[in-house]
C-alpha cells in the first residue's frame, strides 16, 4: 500500500467492507446447512477426517470443519462464533481482490474490483453463512496470488528461498481449497492455463518454460495431495441421488448465474445481468484497456474465470453439482477483476474515462441495491429462530416436536431448548412407513410436525396428509421456508395448559365453558417473521363441542380481528365432556395501539346463542394491548 497511489482508499474499501459484513453478523437465522457445520464441528478429529475423506455423512472435505474448531473454542457455539471465520475470510477476499487486481491490472481497476467486492451481495451472503463456500474462495485468491508472486520472482531470477516460499504458500492455500470445497479443485485446474499465460512472456523472450515449470508442478502437487479425496468423491458421485437434485447447467446458463449471483444475489433475472455485464468488458476492449498491452493478463483471468464453469458444466452430466454458492469459489474474484479493467490506463483524452466512468455506475448501482435486497424480511433463510420462540411459547408439558426429515433437528435444537425427536431418515414411501414411525408418539397431547423443503423431501406430503385426515390442526405457521404444523392428538384427557384462567359460564343451549389460554396478552398488530402482514392471537378454549366463534374488538365493539378458519378435521368429543379448542385470530396490521377485547360467542342454529347467566349473546374472556 505504501507504493499504491490511493492507500487510503484501498483502507476505506476495507472498512466498508467489515461494516458490510460484521453489523449483520447475526441477521439471518442459522439454517440447516449452518448448523450440519456444527455439527461437524463437534466430532472429534479422529473421526472427521477419515469419515469425510470417505465421504461418510457429508459429500464435503473435512478442511472447513477441522478450521472452525478453534474457533467455537475459542467464540463459543453462538452465531457470532459460527460466523466470523466466514465474515473474516470475505474481509481477507477484499484485500486478495485488491493485492492480485494491483499486480495484474494496475492501482486503478484494482481499487474498483476491491470496491465491487465490498459490497458484492453474494459475496456477504456468503461471508454471513458458516459454511465453507467464502473460506474456500479466499484460501483459492491467496493461492492464486502466492502461484503469480512466484512466477514473478522466478522470472526475475530471485533466490531459490524466496521462490519456495512463494510456491510453497501457494501449495498450502491451494490445498486448503480443495480440501474446504470441492469447487476449490476446479480453481485450480483454471489456474493451470492462466498460469501458462501469466508466463508466456519469459517463455517467448527466454526461449524455456522455466519460468512456467515451477507453477504447473506446484498445481501438479496440489492435485497428488487432492487425489485421496477424489477419487472416492468420483466413486461415489457415479450413484446419483440423495433428497435434494440440481439441473446440469449449459456455459450461457451458468455464466448469467455467474454474473447475477456476484452483483445482485439474483435480486435481478441474471440474463440481462449477464448481458449488461459482456457489454461493459467489450467496451474495454475496445476502449484499449490491458488487452491490448497486457494481452496474457487478462487471458490468464479469462481461462481462470471460465475454465471452472466449464468444468461444473461437463462434471454435471454425471451428477449435477451445480449451487450457486460455489460461485464464490470459481467465479466471483475473476468476474469481478475483469469487469473492474474498464478503469485500466489507456490513452490521453477525456473520452475513455468518461466512458468507464458511465459503465461502471450501473454496475456499482445494482450491487448496493442487491445489498439492501439481502436485508429484506422476504430474503431470510429457514428461520428456525423464529419457529423456534414459537414452539418455546406455545409447546405444553405433554406434546412432541418432530422434525421431517431427520437433519432438521439440528437447526431447530440450536435454538429451541426442548426435546425433538426425528422418526424418518429419509423419503417416505407409503402410509405404513408414516404410521410405524408415528406410532411411539401418539399418546401426546399435540404433535408439532417442523418441515422445511419438503417438495424435496416429502414431495407426495405423505406425512402431513396422514396427519390431516385424522386429527385437528391446532395452528398453521409459516416462518421463512419452514412449515409449522400443531395437530391435537387428544382434545380431552389432559389437564388444561399451565396458565390456564378457569371459568364458569354456561350457554343457553347446553354449551359449558370452563377455561380460557392465551399465548400472548401484549402483541403488535403486525408480523414481519411468521405470516406477514398480519399478527396472529392464539386462543384455547376449554369447553363442551360445540360452534365457538372470536373476534377482537374495541370499546364501542369495532371488530378488528377475526377468527381464522381451521384446516383439517373438526374437534369432537362427547357433547357434555369439556374438550380443547385451538382459535387463532387474525389481527388488522392497521389497527390503533390501545387496549383490545376477546370476546366470544357460541352460535347456534339460529344464530349467536345467550348466555345462562344473564342473557347475553357475548362474553369478554380477556383484554389484550396491542403495541405501537
Amino acid at each position: 500500500m505504501r507504493r499504491d497511489l490511493f492507500p487510503w482508499t484501498a483502507t476505506g474499501i476495507l472498512l466498508l467492507a467489515a461494516w458490510a459484513r460484521l453489523s449483520r453478523l447475526t441477521w439471518y437465522s442459522l439454517d440447516v446447512d449452518e448448523a450440519f457445520s456444527l455439527f461437524w464441528a463437534r466430532v472429534p478429529l479422529g473421526q472427521l477426517v477419515p469419515d469425510l475423506l470417505a465421504l461418510r455423512g457429508d459429500p464435503h472435505p473435512p478442511g472447513y470443519y477441522a478450521l472452525l474448531k478453534p474457533w467455537l473454542w475459542l467464540l463459543g457455539e453462538n452465531e457470532p462464533g459460527l460466523r466470523l471465520f466466514s465474515a473474516l475470510a470475505g474481509l481477507l477476499f477484499v484485500a486478495l481482490i485488491w493485492r492480485l487486481g494491483r499486480d495484474l491490472l494496475g492501482p486503478t481497476p484494482a481499487l474498483v474490483a476491491a470496491a465491487l467486492a465490498a459490497v458484492s451481495p453474494g459475496l456477504v451472503y456468503a461471508s454471513l453463512d458458516a459454511r465453507m463456500d467464502l473460506p474456500a474462495a479466499t484460501f483459492a485468491l491467496a493461492g492464486a496470488w502466492a502461484l503469480w508472486r512466484g512466477l514473478g520472482l522466478t522470472a526475475a531470477g530471485a533466490p531459490a528461498l524466496a521462490r519456495a516460499i512463494a510456491f510453497g504458500t501457494a501449495f498450502l492455500f491451494l490445498t486448503l481449497a480443495c480440501y474446504s470445497h470441492l469447487a476449490g479443485a476446479l480453481f485450480v485446474a483454471g489456474l493451470a492455463p492462466a498460469c501458462l499465460l501469466w508466463a508466456w512472456p519469459s517463455v517467448r523472450q527466454n526461449g524455456g518454460w522455466r519460468t512456467a515449470g515451477p507453477a504447473l508442478l506446484t498445481l501438479l502437487g496440489v492435485a497428488i495431495a487432492y487425489l485421496p479425496y477424489a477419487l472416492n468423491a468420483w466413486r461415489v458421485s457415479a450413484f446419483a441421488g440423495g433428497v435434494i437434485t440440481r439441473s446440469a447447467p449449459d456455459i450461457a446458463e451458468i455464466l448469467t448465474i455467474a454474473v447475477g449471483w456476484t452483483l445482485t444475489h439474483n435480486a435481478l433475472p441474471p440474463a440481462p445481468l449477464a448481458v449488461v455485464a459482456a457489454v461493459f468488458v467489450w467496451v474495454a476492449v475496445l476502449l484499449g484497456g490491458p488487452v491490448a498491452r497486457r494481452l496474457t493478463r487478462w487471458g490468464g483471468l479469462i481461462a481462470l474465470l471460465l475454465v471452472p464453469l466449464l468444468l461444473v458444466v461437463v462434471l454435471s452430466q454425471r451428477q449435477a453439482l451445480l449451487q450457486p454458492k460455489i460461485l464464490a469459489v470459481t467465479t466471483a474474484g475473476p468476474l469481478l477483476l475483469a469487469l473492474s479493467a474498464l478503469t485500466a490506463e489507456r490513452r490521453p483524452g477525456w473520452g475513455a474515462p468518461v466512458l468507464s466512468a458511465a459503465a461502471l455506475l450501473p454496475l456499482f448501482g445494482l450491487s448496493l441495491w442487491g445489498y439492501a435486497e439481502l436485508w429484506r424480511p422476504e430474503a431470510q433463510r429457514d428461520n428456525w429462530e423464529a419457529a423456534a420462540a414459537y414452539l418455546e411459547a406455545h409447546v405444553g408439558p405433554r406434546d412432541v416436536v418432530l422434525t421431517h426429515l431427520h437433519f432438521y433437528d439440528k437447526a431447530l435444537a440450536f435454538y429451541y431448548d426442548g426435546p425433538i425427536v426425528t422418526p424418518f431418515g429419509s423419503r417416505l414411501v407409503d402410509d405404513d412407513e408414516v404410521a410405524r414411525g408415528l406410532a411411539p408418539y401418539l399418546d401426546h397431547e399435540v404433535l408439532w410436525l417442523a418441515q422445511s423443503g419438503h417438495e424435496l423431501t416429502d414431495p407426495d406430503s405423505r406425512l402431513e396428509n396422514w396427519l390431516m385426515a385424522r386429527y385437528p390442526v391446532v395452528t398453521a405457521q409459516f416462518p421463512m421456508h419452514i412449515t409449522l404444523k400443531g395437530f391435537l392428538l387428544a382434545a380431552s384427557g389432559f389437564p388444561p395448559l399451565p396458565g390456564t384462567r378457569p371459568l364458569e359460564v354456561a350457554f343457553a343451549g347446553g354449551g359449558r365453558l370452563s377455561g380460557v389460554w392465551l399465548d400472548q396478552r401484549r402483541l403488535p398488530a403486525d408480523d414481519i417473521w411468521l405470516h406477514p402482514p398480519s399478527n396472529w392471537l392464539h386462543v384455547v378454549l376449554y369447553a363442551t363441542p360445540g360452534d365457538y366463534r372470536l373476534t377482537l374488538e374495541d370499546g364501542p365493539g369495532n371488530v378488528w380481528g377475526g377468527q381464522l378458519p381451521s384446516p383439517g378435521i373438526p374437534v369432537t368429543g362427547d357433547p357434555k365432556t369439556v374438550i380443547r379448542h385451538d382459535v387463532d385470530l387474525n389481527l388488522n396490521p392497521a389497527m390503533p395501539a390501545g387496549p383490545y377485547k376477546v370476546v366470544l360467542r357460541q352460535i347456534g342454529p339460529d344464530g349467536p346463542m345467550p348466555r345462562a347467566d344473564n342473557g347475553e349473546t357475548w362474553l369478554i374472556l380477556e383484554q389484550v394491548e396491542v403495541l405501537p
